[in-house]
């Protein structure tokens, strides 16, 4: 199935014979920021060397029209101006050969001696992909201009997909499995075959602040990926991620007021609605506001689940002449009865096969509440035209507690399982700071910009969890619990702190561009201190209070190491370009607690990626094949002399090519194949050294496929997703595997547009049933089961 896929991506990219050129049409209304028409607006459109090329002025109505012979490549601009007002400069617009753009103007009132510099829409694919992405110290970059391999999904795709989670987001790239499974507590996924923890994703290029477990999307306008190590980027994460992070941008008032409201239900009776309100005051629209409220709650497809999810969100933003600032507030509370997470499995037998993915063999025994809140405040003054300063500080605090049943583990063959009660409370308090300086410097013929910025990240936790009664089930026809209290974990409003982690950089970059932009190369250093402090741990004393037990050994790490970075992309004729870059991460090492050497201090451990490739940029093509290299140390303990010591790692060797956006009038694809290697290379055990690494398929596929129906006035839109993936291991020495698997999910959507702009969807996940292991990464991950979701909304 997966080579199937990978055709169909390979032949949506071949070429027919060239038609002979086509007009391309840029049209669109002009109209001041209350929504009046402005007539007789001189509208120009211009190459990247000021030349006007079509000029036209805009009707009574304030309609404009231009014609333009063949394609226009990224780079030129429309010029609008009326008297009265500010003239308008619309920057890097593209046309593809025969296509036609609506691009509406919105001028503000003012001279025309002054000009307002917007940049052109930075979508494509019917606005669902966003061509620009956050790269960290470097600012935010066009991905076309970026030495890296990156994707981003917008605010639209989430509403096109319904999707709920970041993950129903995510789904859409190649690259990229989940490793919990659908209808999780946890939103754990694997990029480019090695574990991402929710909690390593950022906010505005941030960490330390979005939910750990499943992230608030109701007030994100971008959902950026950002696949191998990224700690020159944004400096050394928490846990580790070494196969890519995670970014979530979010939403800011537009020039034009927006006012949206949605509402829908699913086949199994779980209902939601959202409302997403923005608009901008003040003179020259200076002062922003953007608000975001949605939820959802009832029973989910999975038997025994029942969640409810409320999140709100605050983004309130100015845009000064020197001074620009924002401020963002969220707060998410989420529960769940029956979180069906993944099941570990015991060595010596055959995975049998998975059940019916309805089947949960958690139930209202097993409960879980978890609330996160955050606060970020980012700004940037321009000092002088070349110099810019810039800082950001922000807060996250996190507290979620779970009772029941929350381990599981098979057993047999015949589908057996145990179950132990895992009741816990994590309590989360995180602070991050950002400051730097950014010069622009011409030294002869290159173009330099400089970045010196220090970063600082706290993560203060406190935690209890611990094992207690066991039960047994069979994941095919599961064993009802009576439901469990716990005294303790009903009492306890917070605990005491247990751990500390806090990561401090300095970093310096530097951006060349030369040959009038044709080549770009990026180089720089980050000097990273990586700290943690084990204060203790809390156990449940007499009558079921929180007792605390100071840390006696291996209480402290504390070290600090340079992390270089070199990146490089040249652009070719006819839309091509040729990149490589070499990144890593960094991770604390601490000595297993039996080693003989466990008080040894060791140097963070660096993972790092080799990469080179090609992009391809056409109109609102892009395209990109990369292969790569990660390869991440690991630790290893002697088994004879019990001595640890970083002699082992994972070597990830992947082949990935992407593809999106138009390849025919109305038709629109994205999605990619992936050709992973994953190896465990020296590990001092001949069951598993050279063997694959577990959960990591050797090939996986994942084509998006959307369609404007011709003749029904661009109103109807259908969509199909085909995802498949090869067969894993779910052990290291390579004796228990869960099969390969494919999915197909359709969609499609009605604009109305009665009165306001009303659009109906409706969405079928999973369509033909299928049930199988999704991920065999942490244990063994089940995909969702059919659903079918609707829902009605209307921007107005």
């Amino acid at each position: 199935m997966h080579v199937f896929a990978g055709l169909l991506l390979f032949l949506s990219l071949a070429e027919s014979p060239a038609p002979a050129p086509q007009h391309a049409v840029l049209q669109g209304v002009v109209t001041d920021t209350s929504g009046a028409a402005i007539p007789n607006a001189d509208v120009s459109l211009e190459t990247p060397k000021g030349l006007v090329i079509a000029s036209t002025h805009s009707d009574a109505a304030g309609h404009y029209r231009l014609e333009i012979d063949g394609e226009l490549e990224a780079g030129y601009r429309e010029r609008v101006s009326a008297p009265g007002f500010h003239t308008t400069v619309e920057e890097n617009l593209s046309l593809p050969d025969g296509a036609t753009r609506n691009n509406d103007v919105h001028l503000t009132v003012g001279s025309t001696s002054q000009t307002v510099n917007v940049t052109a829409s930075e979508t494509t694919g019917n606005g669902e992909i966003a061509t620009v992405a956050q790269a960290g110290i470097l600012g935010t970059i066009s991905e076309s201009d970026l030495p890296f391999s990156a994707s981003s999904y917008t605010s639209q795709a989430v509403l096109d997909q319904q999707a709920q989670t970041a993950s129903d987001i995510l789904a859409n790239e190649v690259g990229i499995q989940e490793g919990n499974g659908r209808y999780s507590e946890d939103q754990y996924m694997s990029l480019r075959g090695f574990a991402l923890n929710p909690g390593e994703a950022l906010l505005n290029g941030m960490p330390g602040l979005v939910d750990s477990r499943s992230p608030n999307i109701e007030n994100i306008e971008r959902i950026e990926i950002f696949k191998g190590p990224t700690s020159f980027l944004n400096g050394a994460s928490a846990y580790g991620a070494p196969g890519g992070t995670v970014n979530f941008v979010t939403k800011r008032a537009g020039d034009v007021p927006y006012y949206r409201a949605d509402g829908g239900f699913s086949s199994s009776s779980e209902a939601e609605g959202h409302v997403d309100l923005g608009r901008r005051f003040l003179p020259q629209n200076a002062l922003g506001v953007r608000f975001t409220m949605g939820g959802r709650m009832g029973d989910t497809p999975v038997d025994n689940q029942e969640e409810n999810v409320a999140a709100a969100g605050l983004g309130v933003d100015y845009r000064g002449q020197k001074f620009h600032g924002s401020v963002d507030v969220s707060d998410q509370v989420r529960s769940m009865l029956a979180a069906r997470d993944v099941i570990y499995v015991d060595p010596g037998f055959a995975i049998p096969k998975a059940p019916n993915v309805k089947t949960n063999i958690f139930d209202h025994s097993s409960s879980y509440v978890g609330r996160e809140q955050l606060v970020l405040a980012q700004g940037d003054y321009e000092l002088t035209p070349s110099l810019d300063v810039y800082g950001t500080y922000g807060f996250g605090h996190e507290l979620e507690t779970a009772v029941g049943p929350g381990y599981a583990w098979l057993t047999d063959a015949q589908g057996d399982v145990g179950l132990e009660d895992l009741p816990y409370l994590y309590d989360y308090h995180n602070y991050v700071a950002r400051a730097g300086v950014r010069d622009n410097v011409q030294t002869g013929p290159i173009h330099n910009d400089i970045t010196l910025a220090g970063d600082y990240l706290q993560f203060m936790s406190g935690f209890f969890y611990e094992y207690d009664a066991v039960y047994s089930s069979n994941m095919y026809h599961p064993i009802a619990i009576a439901p469990l209290e716990d005294p303790l974990i009903g009492d306890i409003k917070s605990v005491p702190d247990t751990n500390l982690n806090r990561n401090s950089s300095v970093a310096l970059a530097d951006v060349a561009t030369a040959f009038h932009g044709k080549l770009v190369v990026i180089g720089g250093v980050r000097g990273q201190w990586i700290g943690t402090k084990e204060y203790g741990t809390v156990s449940r004393g007499n009558n079921n209070s929180a007792d605390f037990t100071a840390c006696t050994s291996q209480c402290s790490y504390n070290q600090g190491i340079a992390s270089p970075s070199v990146a490089a992309m040249y652009h070719l004729p006819k839309g091509f370009s040729i990149y490589g870059n070499y990144i890593q991460d960094l991770q604390a090492v601490t000595p297993t607690a039996g080693a003989t050497n466990q008080n040894e201090v060791f140097a963070p451990a660096k993972t790092n990626q080799k990469e080179a490739g090609v992009k391809y940029e056409h109109g609102t093509l892009q395209a990109t094949l990369a292969l790569y290299q990660i390869a991440e140390p690991d630790g290893v303990e002697n088994p004879t002399t019990l001595v640890f010591a970083v002699t082992g790692e994972q070597r990830n060797r992947g082949l990935e090519f992407t593809l999106g956006g138009n390849i025919a009038p109305g038709l629109r694809v994205n999605g990619g194949v992936s050709f992973l290697d994953a190896r465990q290379i020296n590990t001092g055990d001949s069951t598993t050294d050279g063997k694959r690494a577990e959960g990591v398929p050797a090939t996986e596929s994942t084509v998006n496929f959307e369609w404007t129906v011709p003749y029904m006035k661009k109103a109807l839109n259908l969509d199909a997703r085909v995802t498949d993936s090869s067969s894993q291991w779910v052990d290291t020495a390579e004796t228990q595997s869960i099969p390969s698997w494919a999915r197909l999910d359709v969609g499609g959507r009605y604009d109305l547009k009665w009165k306001w702009d009303e659009t109906i969807r409706v969405n079928i996940d999973n369509v033909t049933g299928a049930n199988y292991y999704e991920s065999g990464l942490l244990g063994l991950a089940f995909t969702g089961p059919r659903t079918v979701r609707v829902s009605a909304g209307v921007h107005f």
